[in-house]
């Protein structure tokens, strides 16, 4: 009689389990000396090696069944992989002088008993599966930062990053601007998580689209837990995210959108697509209008070909200029490395032609004061019509000495190899 389990999904509900205990583990270490006292008279430990061992027992009997197909088996043998990686995960995390050691002892444990137990490939034959590739798909890789305001640069809390080996970039624009209090706390999450989901990437077995899809969900929620753990909870970042992949050589692009940064696609057939959401979506870990916990996004799958380019912008370039003119941009620049700072350029001019066209220079006759409360009013109800490249109302237009009308500026792009 054939088996009736799912492997896949069985092995879904058992991921699941995993990132709970990651989550507690992540509250638990980041309590203060009180809040781990208290929590330690409740003894956490004993639920969570409960759910390790729920985890240990349903492998163990996927592993041990003798009807599945060499498909299932495939499946049985890379989630057992996944499962142990998992732990491992759950062990990076607690730090060495907690007080989960018996949890930590627990997953060594089923971990090492999982080891022996899984059978060899050979032994079960498992047929080849290629799993899905993630490195060496993109070239050309860019990511910057820059402001439309006079700065050294330490206040700038946007950030952009672009891992050219395993294909993955995003930009972050931090809640303001010119914040040197921000960028110290901000940055080291971003740092950590680059390393942690690198690593993660490299080290699992992932064969379809749909199990990075997961994967990439679950990491990204993590993300956006570790910032909703941390002071940056009421100054959460807008954010755009791209990963590429290859899948029985078909190209992918997995894409996850929060506010009013934007990812910008100009496919190698000649189609340019925008994607963003606007700002009535809360920032990656930010409080939700409505009721508790934190927000993550939600992750988009795109074919995509070779030659296609991708570009990730902060809303400092993204409010200030429409779509037509972004993709102007794009096609006459000749070095990406410059792209920023040209569209830096663009936008302070295009402020000043702002004013110009509207007599709003300081030879106009009005007095400082005036003349600056002009030019806000003036950009605040502006007659031109005209949709920003983020999807925003109106394009905004910069004034220098005026936070309301700059502001950091960051991006990332590379192109499909």
């Amino acid at each position: 009689m054939e088996p009736t389990i799912n492997v896949k999904e069985k092995f879904k509900e058992l991921y699941t389990i995993c990132d709970e205990i990651e989550a507690k583990v992540e509250e638990y270490s980041n309590k203060s000396f009180i809040g781990k006292a208290i929590s330690w008279l409740k003894n956490p430990q004993n639920k969570l090696m409960s759910q390790v061992d729920k985890i240990y027992t349903e492998v163990k009997k996927l592993n041990g069944e003798d009807g599945f197909d060499e498909y299932q088996k495939t499946s049985v043998s890379r989630g057992t992989q996944n499962i142990l990686n998992s732990f491992e995960a759950i062990r990076s995390k607690i730090p060495a002088d907690s007080s989960l050691p018996k949890l930590n002892e627990k997953l060594v444990e089923v971990s090492g008993i999982i080891t022996e137990f899984v059978p060899r490939p050979e032994e079960v034959g498992i047929v080849t599966i290629e799993p899905i590739k993630t490195i060496e798909l993109i070239s050309d890789a860019h990511a910057q930062l820059n402001e439309t305001y006079e700065s050294d640069g330490s206040g700038n809390i946007d950030y952009g990053f672009v891992d050219p080996e395993r294909c993955f970039a995003y930009v972050a624009d931090g809640m303001g601007h010119n914040k040197p209090d921000i960028k110290p706390i901000q940055t080291p999450l971003f740092e950590a998580f680059n390393d942690y989901y690198a690593n993660r990437l490299k080290s699992t077995a992932l064969s379809s689209v749909e199990e990075m899809k997961l994967f990439l969900e679950k990491h990204l929620k993590d993300l956006a837990r570790t910032i909703y753990d941390s002071p940056l909870v009421d100054r959460s970042p807008a954010f755009s995210f791209v990963q590429v992949i290859e899948d029985s050589g078909q190209k992918y692009l997995l894409t996850a959108q929060l506010a009013d940064c934007m990812i910008l696609v100009r496919h190698a057939d000649g189609r340019n697509e925008a994607i963003y959401t606007g700002k009535n979506e809360v920032g990656l870990g930010g409080r939700p209008m409505f009721g508790r916990g934190f927000s993550f996004p939600n992750v988009n799958i795109h074919e995509i070909e070779s030659g296609t380019e991708v570009f990730g912008f902060s809303d400092g370039v993204a409010d200030f200029m429409t779509l037509d003119q972004l993709n102007c941009f794009i096609d006459s620049n000749t070095d990406r490395n410059l792209l920023l700072d040209e569209l830096k350029a663009f936008i302070i001019e295009s402020g000043t032609q702002f004013d110009n066209d509207h007599g709003l220079y300081e030879d106009h006759g009005l007095d400082e004061e005036t003349l600056i409360r002009e030019k806000k009013n003036k950009r605040r109800n502006p007659t031109e019509d005209q949709v920003s490249a983020n999807g925003e109302k109106k394009v905004k237009y910069w004034m220098s000495g005026s936070s309301e009308f700059y502001d950091d500026i960051s991006s990332f792009s590379f192109k499909v190899s």
